[in-house]
């Protein structure tokens, strides 16, 4: 994501309906790889500008909810792949939309690989 000032950049799933948790077949959740390089890599973390950071909203209805962010690792995988898996049972049964977005919120450092998401999932958990 080098260039020259902020980078901003979102991804969008579809709408998706999400698996109702009644089902027994064990609860909503959403499960993908990520590898993320940001200038966190070898850094002690602490951001309180969210700097170079992923989040992950859940939009459903009018409401939107983060359920997720790179806080939550460190603002790095180093580059590393590592599976993340997260409940949505809230959501359960809902129509939804997730959305990714990553922001250096300022041009500095901003000489790393970035997020890269795989193996996107959304389904039941087991029991």
């Amino acid at each position: 994501y080098a260039g020259e000032g902020a980078v901003r950049a979102s991804l969008y799933t579809p709408l998706l309906t999400l698996p109702d948790n009644d089902s027994g077949l064990g609860e909503a959740a959403v499960r993908f790889a990520l590898a993320l390089s940001t200038e966190w890599d070898g850094q002690l973390y602490d951001n309180p500008s969210h700097l170079d950071r992923l989040s992950l909203k859940v939009s459903a209805s009018t409401l939107t909810q983060e359920v997720w962010s790179s806080d939550d690792i460190g603002g790095t995988t180093l580059g590393a792949w590592t599976e993340i898996e997260l409940s949505l049972a809230p959501w359960a049964g809902q129509t939804v939309q997730l959305t990714f977005t990553f922001d250096t919120v300022d041009d500095a450092s901003n000489d790393h690989a970035g997020p890269r998401i795989d193996d996107l999932r959304i389904g039941h958990v087991c029991p």
